[in-house]
């Protein structure tokens, strides 16, 4: 905690000693202080690397700072998972104010779950609070659950869309500001349940780390969405590989759709749809998916994300 002492410090100060006591108190294994370190300047709270003077984060919150070191005793452990924490905080996926999924948008996939093909496209929400960041740690599978991988093309939405016209393709497309990798984690027993009883799939899709997402792949390096390559592998055997020209409902559909039930904003993401091949995963798997455009996996694109049980209380039960 701190003492009365620090706080007469400066914002900048009180974090910069909080981080170089944390480096501190890491196990000696030779390597000087400066390089377990981080430096926060101006009362903006930009977070810099010690060693290039490169901008990490920005916008941080000294609270939260403060807050991990008080609670896991200025400790390495606690550096590292601030500087996580700070990490994901200042990424774009996580200023989404909604995520919306188009279900059988692939006809394999609808012919492997045994399901009906939609007359038209139909969508359901995932919380962003399901959003699983690069580093942010492992995908945990809840006690009970039948968990199911689905890899999917993402949009993340650059411009508000309201009540947009199916054939206004060019619309469409200039509203997408980037591209990303997702995996829709599904609890698959617990959907099967709600399809039975008629019940919503909120369970099924909403747990915490039940969206694993890649990094923004920039819209200039894919120049046509309807002509890419998903995949994912588990333990390094692929188990998804499909083209986004198949999908059932292309872009412009599924963009014009949402809009004329939600208004779409800046920065909510929107999942397209997954190939065939789904299934289940479990603790000690490790998945990793991606992008090809032309044959070539896009950098940007890849995803890797272990698999371990959640340590939550929630056990699945039927309803």
């Amino acid at each position: 905690m701190m003492s009365g002492a620090n706080s007469a410090r400066s914002p900048a100060e009180d974090v910069t000693a909080l981080l170089v006591m944390g480096s501190a108190n890491s196990p000696s294994d030779g390597r000087p202080p400066t390089t377990e370190t981080r430096r926060i300047t101006n009362l903006n709270t930009t977070v810099y690397s010690l060693s290039s003077e490169r901008q990490l984060y920005s916008t941080v919150s000294i609270a939260t700072v403060r807050h991990e070191f008080a609670a896991n005793s200025g400790t390495m452990f606690a550096l590292r998972r601030t500087m996580a924490t700070m990490a994901a905080q200042g990424s774009p996926f996580k200023q989404a104010g909604k995520v919306v999924c188009i279900g059988r948008n692939y006809a394999d996939h609808i012919a492997e779950l045994k399901n009906m093909k939609p007359k038209q496209p139909f969508f359901f929400l995932k919380p962003t609070s399901s959003i699983l960041l690069a580093g942010e740690g492992p995908c945990l599978r809840p006690k009970g659950v039948d968990m199911h991988y689905e890899v999917e093309l993402a949009l993340v939405m650059g411009k508000m869309v309201r009540d947009l016209r199916a054939d206004d393709t060019q619309g469409a497309l200039d509203a997408i500001k980037e591209y990303a990798v997702a995996i829709d984690m599904t609890a698959r027993n617990a959907q099967n349940e709600a399809k039975r009883k008629g019940l919503p799939w909120d369970i099924a899709k909403g747990f915490d780390t039940f969206l694993p997402l890649s990094g923004a792949i920039p819209k200039a390096a894919i120049a046509d969405p309807h002509d890419v390559e998903l995949f994912l592998e588990v333990n390094g055997a692929e188990r998804q590989r499909g083209s986004t020209g198949l999908m059932i409902y292309r872009i412009p559909r599924v963009l014009s759709d949402i809009s004329k039930v939600m208004t779409l904003h800046p920065g909510d993401i929107v999942l397209t749809g997954t190939p065939a091949g789904v299934g289940p995963v479990a603790p000690g798997d490790v998945m990793r998916a991606g992008v090809r455009v032309g044959g070539r996996e896009l950098e940007e694109g890849k995803l890797e994300v272990r698999v371990e049980e959640s340590p939550s209380s929630y056990v699945f039960a039927e309803t």
